[in-house]
């Protein structure tokens, strides 16, 4: 096969095939396979990634070491995986910064805190080189159990067709890494079986109104799962276009909504931008009372750092829920307490 290829090794775990995709030098994708892997059949995967201090010194500070040896000796047991070895150091901070993020935690921070200060993300990681090799050595998408505590691991899987089984991989934390594990579960909802992460899609006003049908038919297509899978469907809405004012709009969201309305854990989000306007809360409270569906509401405010939220008229408007889309130079609000309490 083009640019990937494999030979058989023999390690303490057990007899594996080593699969090498070409890339960049010292950053190819690496995996490890059952000899006789039937792709046919379950596939008990870990996508673990690379990890210097605790793969290779078993550094205490983390669980990574244990987690890539626990992995290793249960996908040789049942006889039927994949072992992926993801090279992205550190959630893609790469050594250098992940050393520095080490130190700031030496400082007080947690990973979480850290890796945001130094990347601007907690984790910044891209599975794009996972699917491809998986993709190349399974020829399928073939069922998956999937060893990890990452429930977003499962999501880019699911994302990309595959029917997917969490199966956690718990290790006992030590002194060292107490505040690490701590950190994992409340920040990055690692050990949660039961948490999953949403998935959000955003339609076209013209995509409900001429293709309502299809996607509807597309959205009951969905297996939600027993873990409470959420999916938004965003609707943005113009209100200078006149979105508000539109009673043949309304009666397509509205038969959309009908259409769909037994996916319990499907959620329509309304998008719209923030305005002070009178005129504007009059048209939008009108529009909201004309829908005869259970909805959110997603308010994106404007660039002017002057910007105030009229929280009692927010309050007065008809809706499960309200989620604010805030730019950095309203950054401020956060620290508005009558703000952050609502």
């Amino acid at each position: 096969m083009k640019n990937l290829i494999s030979t058989q090794i023999p390690t303490e775990f057990g007899n594996f095939k080593l699969w090498v995709q070409n890339g960049e030098r010292g950053r190819e994708t690496i995996a490890l396979s059952s000899i006789n892997l039937d792709p046919k059949g379950e596939i008990l995967l870990r996508i673990h990634s690379e990890c210097l201090t605790g793969d290779t010194f078993y550094s205490l500070a983390c669980d990574c070491g244990q987690q890539k040896n626990t992995a290793l000796r249960e996908i040789s047991k049942h006889g039927n995986g994949i072992f992926i070895y993801h090279r992205q150091e550190g959630r893609n901070l790469g050594l250098f910064k992940k050393v520095q993020a080490y130190n700031l935690i030496l400082d007080g921070l947690d990973t979480h805190e850290a890796n945001i200060l130094l990347s601007g993300k907690p984790d910044g990681r891209d599975y794009t080189n996972c699917l491809e090799i998986l993709e190349k050595i399974l020829g399928q998408k073939s069922p998956i159990v999937l060893l990890s505590n990452n429930p977003y691991k499962r999501l880019f899987l699911e994302r990309a067709g595959y029917k997917v089984v969490m199966h956690s991989l718990l290790i006992e934390p030590n002194l060292h890494n107490k505040k690490y594990f701590t950190t994992k579960e409340q920040k990055f909802s690692h050990y949660d079986a039961k948490h999953s992460p949403y998935i959000g899609v955003t339609l076209w006003l013209q995509d409900v109104k001429e293709q309502g049908e299809i996607i509807a038919k597309l959205v009951n297509s969905f297996e939600i799962n027993d873990q409470g899978r959420k999916i938004f469907l965003g609707l943005a809405l113009s209100p200078k276009n006149g979105d508000l004012k539109n009673r043949q709009l309304q009666k397509h969201i509205n038969n959309f909504a009908k259409k769909i309305k037994n996916q319990k854990n499907v959620n329509l989000v309304l998008h719209l931008d923030y305005c002070q306007q009178r005129q504007f809360y009059r048209e939008l409270k009108n529009f909201l009372d004309s829908l005869t569906f259970r909805y959110s509401l997603q308010i994106r405010t404007n660039d002017s750092a002057t910007e105030k939220i009229n929280l009692e008229i927010l309050d007065s408007l008809k809706k499960e829920n309200i989620i604010f889309q805030i730019r950095s130079e309203q950054i401020s609000l956060l620290k508005n307490p009558e703000f952050t309490e609502y």
